[in-house]
């Protein structure tokens, strides 16, 4: 059975399908703390990126405690290490947007131009647009 026929059987998309089997290559100790609500789905993801197991361990351990975020470790685990200090918009843009993902199981991102924000969330179906509609209908309601 292929993705994207599981999700329609399920009634999710196929992105959240790949995501969802990428977290069975998890260790024991990150399912453990995935399972129990101590880390969320985007950070245990973020987790697979990391090569080093002390590296992978260290970030597991920020996620639970809530020391860092996302972003952060991915930009360690990239080495794309800047100098820059960056301002509290970007800080708060960047949780934003892992809650977003977290809440939409989607690929989200959110960039400033000029005087206004854009958002993009990836959706790979009609159905999947719909889906965040009607979540957004009814928390409004």
């Amino acid at each position: 059975m292929t993705q994207e026929q599981i999700a329609k059987t399920m009634g999710k998309s196929r992105s959240y399908i790949a995501n969802t089997l990428r977290l069975l290559k998890l260790n024991e100790n990150e399912k453990f703390a995935l399972n129990s609500g101590k880390i969320s789905p985007s950070q245990a993801r973020t987790l697979l990126s990391i090569e080093d197991i002390n590296e992978r361990q260290k970030a597991l351990e920020e996620f639970k405690t809530g020391k860092t975020n996302i972003r952060k470790v991915e930009k360690k685990s990239s080495k794309a290490k800047t100098d820059q200090v960056p301002n509290i918009d970007d800080i708060l843009l960047e949780d934003l947007q892992e809650k977003l993902m977290d809440e939409l199981n989607s690929k989200v991102s959110i960039r400033k131009e000029k005087n206004m924000y854009k958002l993009a969330i990836d959706c790979f179906s009609i159905e999947d647009i719909e889906g965040i509609y009607n979540r957004i209908k009814n928390e409004t309601n």
